[in-house]
């Protein structure tokens, strides 16, 4: 009888140390999804031969990419070719961590058709995964384009890749997404940009020591993108959370905070103007647009305009209002 209360005793010891073995394994696990990934293992993930398919506005093409390492293991080498209608274009990209950060990847994008890039990347959890999030400057004879990158990796094998304009830059919102070479294509059905961008912007404002200037960057560009996507409400929310970012900066920026607002009154009249123009406008939708319009109008009481906020009662058949 001793041996066997020996013997049990034993085997809850062991259960309770394996137990406290994988519940350390498993906080360990967690703990490590919630850090941001080595930069240079970042770059790693790139390494190899994938398959990808873009579009950008209507216009949509094919690619190829090849990316490897240099024999130091220091920089990264990549070879896209793009195939669409009519043409075939190739770009060379290098990456590598900058010399003086060694948190960021840098990055340097020759292009056949004409223009160079450079754009600087951090690193950031984006589930099992990461992201890399970053500004990009291009040169090119149509002068210079700014834009926020985001990749977003998905799995081992699959990637996208989202280029949206800068708040007050030209050019419109581009994605491509990615597969190993061999591996079926990752199931896209709608642009996840606003999500991949949203998600950036979460995870700078949990981090209050992290660059406020990058906050603002995504801010701007992912209301251009909801603007591109028309929806107009969520573009004039985030340019009204961007403003008061703004105003809570110890260094206040009275020119950022005049280009917001500008912004906010050019989505609303956007808005009040394209809904009433659009026969088809719903009820709901042209509800929406008065409550711009009026945004607009209080904003700027003086600005000629505020005619839109009559046309869009006029639409709703409210003509005494109008």
């Amino acid at each position: 009888m001793k041996t066997s209360i020996g013997t049990l005793s034993f085997v809850f010891l062991a259960l309770a140390v394996v137990c406290s073995s994988n519940s350390n394994a498993q906080e360990g696990q967690s703990s490590h999804k919630d850090q941001t990934i080595p930069p240079k293992k970042a770059m790693d993930y790139f390494a190899g031969n994938w398959r990808g398919v873009g579009k950008q506005g209507t216009y949509q093409y094919t690619g190829r990419e090849t990316a490897e390492w240099d024999l130091h293991h220091t920089i990264l080498t990549h070879r896209n070719e793009f195939f669409g209608a009519n043409f075939a274009n190739t770009l060379l990209m290098v990456r590598m961590l900058d010399p003086g950060d060694q948190a960021t990847i840098r990055e340097n994008q020759f292009a056949s058709w004409g223009v160079t890039r450079t754009a600087q990347y951090d690193v950031i959890p984006y589930g099992e995964w990461f992201q890399l999030v970053g500004t990009c400057t291009q040169i090119g004879k149509n002068g210079t384009r700014r834009t926020i990158n985001v990749v977003t990796v998905h799995d081992q094998n699959h990637y996208t890749f989202a280029v949206v304009p800068m708040q007050d830059a030209p050019g419109t919102p581009l994605r491509e997404s990615y597969s190993r070479e061999g591996v079926a294509p990752y199931e896209m059905s709608a642009d996840q940009t606003g999500e991949y961008l949203q998600a950036a912007i979460d995870f700078f404002e949990s981090h209050p020591e992290a660059d406020h200037t990058k906050l603002v960057d995504l801010k701007g560009s992912h209301s251009r993108w909801l603007l591109q996507q028309k929806r107009y409400l969520e573009s004039v929310e985030v340019l009204e959370s961007l403003q008061k970012a703004l105003t809570d900066q110890t260094s206040i920026d009275e020119n950022a905070i005049e280009k917001t607002t500008d912004a906010i009154l050019s989505v609303c009249r956007d808005c009040a103007y394209n809904a009433c123009m659009d026969t088809e406008t719903p009820e709901e939708d042209l509800r929406v647009a008065l409550n711009l319009a009026r945004k607009a109008s209080e904003l700027s009481p003086e600005d000629p305009r505020i005619w839109l906020q009559a046309f869009v009662h006029y639409r709703l058949a409210d003509h005494q209002a109008a």
